[in-house]
């Protein structure tokens, strides 16, 4: 059991086990830090993925984000610290994002369609879930105190987007509500599926039980 960073996608806690023949089973959950995103936008923004403007919009929509990563793994040489894992990540994230943020990204056929000086007062709940493809090599090493230190890299990859857009308080959705909601999770879910993929550095340290 540890607390690390998987950089830059969370920053928690981690747990570990190994079975016979070197199989190994690890699970990690962690907040995902508003300058971890700054971090995936700088990499999107240099292969130039997106604009700015979907830039702060995923800045602003990942400020609560959760992340989850369940890895199946094998250490092959059983007298050295070489192993490799492959698995799943969960990304959730939510925030309230005020309408006069989110026109800037919609295209200009929905925006003919607005009033954009009433999206101004407006706000909605933004909720999104991302699931990815995880796959990392590392080397850990064991103390006989029974501490250990674990390091990694790998990649992420976003395999599907799910976002919903909704009006916050409670308040009745109307016709321009649901075409705002339509372009967001249309455009965000694109954005996530073609471009949220990282390079991932992992460090860990902690404490073997057995």
């Amino acid at each position: 059991m540890g607390l690390g960073t998987d950089f830059p996608l969370h920053m928690g806690g981690h747990l570990s086990v190994e079975m016979p023949a070197g199989l190994q089973l690890s699970t990690s959950i962690g907040h995902l830090l508003t300058s971890y995103v700054e971090v995936i936008n700088a990499i999107a923004r240099s292969f130039d993925a997106y604009e700015q403007e979907t830039a702060d919009l995923v800045l602003a929509s990942w400020r609560d984000a959760l992340v989850w990563r369940l890895h199946f793994g094998w250490r092959p040489l059983p007298d050295k610290g070489l192993f490799v894992e492959a698995g799943y990540g969960l990304v959730t994230l939510g925030s309230v994002i005020a309408g006069g943020d989110l026109v800037t990204v919609l295209e200009d056929d929905i925006r003919d369609l607005l009033d954009e000086e009433a999206l101004q007062y407006v706000q909605y709940d933004l909720t999104s879930t991302l699931h990815m493809l995880d796959v990392e090599v590392g080397w850990r090493w064991v103390l006989k105190s029974g501490w250990f230190f674990r390091v990694a890299v790998g990649f992420s990859a976003t395999l599907a987007g799910e976002t919903e857009l909704v009006p916050a308080g409670q308040r009745t959705e109307t016709e321009q509500d649901a075409l705002v909601s339509e372009g967001v999770r249309v455009h965000l879910n694109a954005i996530y599926r073609n471009h949220v993929h990282t390079p991932v550095v992992s460090l860990c340290a902690g404490i073997r039980f057995f």
